[in-house]
Order: structure tokens, then sequence, then C-alpha cells
């Protein structure tokens, strides 16, 4: 009986750190996209600058 409970309890724990690890992943993947999304803005706004450099130094 008493090992039926340590098995529950267990179990219990091993959910809720599996809760837990799922939120994570979510929170991690939503700032991965972020990150994605900011890291394209910026290569865009490199590409830009260089683009008015190379016109600039043309004229």
């Amino acid at each position: 009986m008493k090992q039926s409970k340590d098995l529950t309890k267990q179990l219990e724990l091993l959910k809720s750190e599996r809760d837990s690890l799922l939120k994570d992943i979510e929170s991690l993947r939503t700032s991965l996209d972020l990150l994605k999304t900011k890291s394209t803005e910026l290569e865009k706004m490199r590409i830009e600058l260089v683009i008015t450099l190379m016109i600039s130094e043309a004229s």
C-alpha cells in the first residue's frame, strides 16, 4: 500500500514537471519566433544600408 502511494506521488510529480517543461518549450518557441523576426528585419536594414553606402560612394 505504501509503495502504491509513493508511486502515485512520483507520478504526480512527473506530471507536474512535464507540464512545466511543456510551458518552457512553448515560451522558448515564442522567443525563437521573435528572434527570427528581428533577425530578418535587421538583415533587411543591413542590406538597405549597404545599398545606400554603395550609392553614396558611386556619386
